[in-house]
């Protein structure tokens, strides 16, 4: 046999036997290659009382996740960890220090110095009120001591009017005597009337001068009193203003602020999942480890553009795995179909099978697991999976 030939004929033996193995695993119908559960792709399902009378669909690969996604949690860029205070494969609560960090020993020595600053601030503040309300005071006294002399103005008018009202009697008087007779009045009793009128004319000018110095230095003990009052207050509302109080309340909240960022928390209830960095190195960007909430888990399955059309919300999915512990690795886990996306993309999952079809188009398919499967499955986030859409 010529050495053409021999070449020719082992080349259609090599092309009958990889179209033999296309059509057993069907990419000939668009089916991604699958893995683990293969047994159960040309039309039986493992004994499972949940799959009972389904039917294999479209078959494709998928990636396990938590539910609620993986959390990156990160730290202070610049700063360094101190010490970690959990390990890979803890489970925390929301609020749980993870780590510490290098500047926690200086972050608390400026709070204490605020806190310090505060504190002299606030004994300050509390004297320096003390005074201006005790001046305050004093002004407000001198006030009330002022007011008080308006009575006696009063009390004084009513004196001078009541020496005009004598005054005026006596001048009546003394005109009444000077109109009668000699044998009815006397000069005698006519010159002590005309005393008596010259002396209730001098009360009443005496009273008045009394009155109008009582009115002016009332006025100006008032005014002057209003003055120190107003002033009293005005300086104690300078000095108080002067004492940083209010801005040493911020700096001393944001003191701590910084130092509670030392702590790097918890920002849910969950697992570690990876610690990324070592105590001692600069931290960037980059999260320091990742964490995620274990108890109900979901796939994200990529199907063929083609079979989009055959996959429904609520359509149950067997899950298959040879890592799952037994008797799973053989039976699988369940889930149902929760949303189907809206964007056509190239996959990101690669099959271990070298003839599988290396370029495709996908669409994801979110799948959660039933919430005991969920458990199974809680151990291997990101695994790859082979996913098996069940119909009636």
């Amino acid at each position: 046999m010529k050495r053409p030939l021999v070449i020719g004929l082992i080349v259609l033996g090599v092309l009958l036997i990889a179209g033999g193995v296309a059509w057993q695993r069907g990419w000939l119908f668009g089916f991604r290659p699958g893995g683990a559960g293969d047994e159960g792709r040309t039309g039986s399902i493992a004994a499972d009382p949940r799959s009972a009378g389904k039917k294999p669909g479209p078959v494709t690969l998928g990636r396990l996740e938590p539910a609620r996604k993986v959390v990156d949690v990160g730290a202070l860029v610049g700063d360094r960890v101190a010490l970690f205070e959990v390990a890979e494969g803890d489970q925390v609560k929301k609020g749980d220090a993870l780590a510490i960090l290098d500047s926690r020993t200086i972050r608390r020595l400026e709070l204490r110095s605020v806190k310090s600053q505060l504190a002299e601030a606030e004994k300050r503040f509390a004297a320096e009120e003390a005074l201006a309300q005790a001046r305050i005071k004093t002004a407000d006294l001198a006030l009330q001591k002022a007011l008080s002399q308006v009575p006696d103005i009063e009390s004084q008018r009513d004196k001078m009017n009541l020496l005009e009202a004598n005054w005026k009697q006596a001048q009546h008087d003394a005109e009444r005597l000077a109109a009668l007779d000699n044998d009815i009045a006397s000069p005698q009793e006519r010159e002590r009337q005309k005393l008596l009128v010259q002396q209730a004319a001098a009360e009443h000018e005496a009273a008045k001068v009394v009155l109008e110095k009582l009115i002016v230095g009332t006025a100006l003990a008032v005014e002057a009193a209003e003055a120190d009052l107003a002033a009293a207050r005005s300086t104690k509302a300078q000095v108080l203003s002067a004492i940083p109080v209010n801005s040493l309340e911020a700096s001393c909240e944001l003191a701590q602020t910084q130092l509670n960022r030392t702590i790097v928390a918890a920002p849910i209830e969950g697992t570690v999942l990876k610690i990324f960095v070592r105590p001692g190195e600069l931290l960037g960007n980059a999260p320091i480890l990742q964490m995620a909430d274990l108890s109900k888990m979901a796939v994200v399955a990529e199907v063929h553009e083609n079979e989009v059309q055959r996959i429904k919300p609520g359509q149950m999915v067997r899950i298959d795995s040879k890592a799952f512990p037994k008797p799973y690795d053989k039976n699988g886990l369940y889930g149902e179909v929760k949303r189907i996306g809206k964007i056509v993309s190239p996959p990101g999952l690669r099959p271990i099978d070298p003839f599988a079809p290396a370029e495709r188009h996908v669409v994801e398919v979110r799948i959660e697991l039933d919430e005991e499967d969920g458990r199974h499955a809680a151990d291997f986030t990101n695994m790859q999976v082979d996913v098996t859409f069940l119909s009636d």
